[in-house]
């Protein structure tokens, strides 16, 4: 067990090593998505104890990287304004990061983040299946919700999303935004510019990326999963609590804004200039 957290920590301290490329151009930003993608999704895969052969490492290797860049190609599409098209990739890309860190088919089960919940369907490849649908729901993403919520004066569906507006600016370490997200769900001011969606929405699509490798409250608290399930048309899975995204805000809330590795890649891709 300790192994797979030293796993853990060490692709966590990757990721936050790059906060400092405050200049990175979108060769930079692939970069890091194909590299630092699949080293989650060994991390994760390892935390569920699903590495059992070099085989498991390889698979989780190659099917993060193709993940990472389905996430990358994913952020460019909402930095031009393409959102349906960017969550459908996103959607993909979701998949196939949590089928394969559960020890999956890579294509066992496509889902579709809306909200807190994520729907997956069954498919061919799904070996052992113990249902048609399966409907996971994640606390930390709840929370989120909430929290937006009371942020912003309306909520609406927009592009394919649950989203915010707000009259007045939203303000956050002490400076005023016209947009800000929580989890997968971003907000902007009225009146705001398309960019300022643009970027909210790769913000969004940042936190289905941090969700995809998230395993259930079972795997964190060392519960066995029920053997041999009866068969649903409709399973309702155990849980999500939101560990890698609380790992990743705590470490984002510890930097000055400029630096942040999110704020880097979203004003990169959706303006075309470093933060400010």
């Amino acid at each position: 067990m300790r192994n797979r957290f030293a796993l853990f920590a060490l692709a966590t301290l990757l990721l936050f090593a790059t906060s400092s490329l405050h200049a990175a151009d979108e060769r930079k930003i692939r970069l890091l998505n194909v590299s630092l993608h699949p080293l989650f999704t060994l991390a994760s895969s390892a935390i569920r104890g699903q590495l059992h052969s070099r085989a498991d490492v390889s698979r989780c290797l190659i099917v993060g990287f193709f993940g990472g860049y389905g996430f990358y190609e994913s952020k460019i599409a909402a930095g031009r304004g393409d959102i349906r098209t960017a969550l459908v990739i996103a959607n993909v890309a979701s998949s196939l990061t949590s089928n394969v860190a559960a020890g999956r088919h890579p294509l066992a089960r496509l889902g579709v983040t809306i909200g807190p919940t994520r729907t997956e369907f069954s498919t061919v490849f799904e070996q052992d299946r113990s249902a048609f649908v399966y409907i996971g729901v994640s606390a930390y993403e709840s929370v989120a919700l909430m929290r937006m919520r009371s942020a912003s004066d309306k909520m609406e569906w927009r592009d394919g999303l649950i989203a915010f507006r707000k009259h007045e600016p939203y303000h956050g370490d002490g400076r005023a935004f016209g947009g800000f997200t929580y989890g997968v769900f971003p907000g902007t001011q009225y009146g705001a510019a398309d960019s300022t969606w643009n970027h909210e929405v790769i913000h969004a699509i940042q936190a289905m990326q941090r969700d995809s490798f998230e395993p259930s409250y079972r795997t964190w608290f060392r519960r066995r999963q029920q053997q041999s399930p009866r068969f649903k048309l409709v399973r309702l899975e155990p849980l999500s609590l939101g560990v890698f995204p609380s790992i990743n805000d705590g470490f984002v809330d510890r930097q000055d804004y400029t630096d942040r590795w999110t704020e880097i890649e979203a004003w990169r891709l959706a303006q075309g200039r470093p933060p400010r």
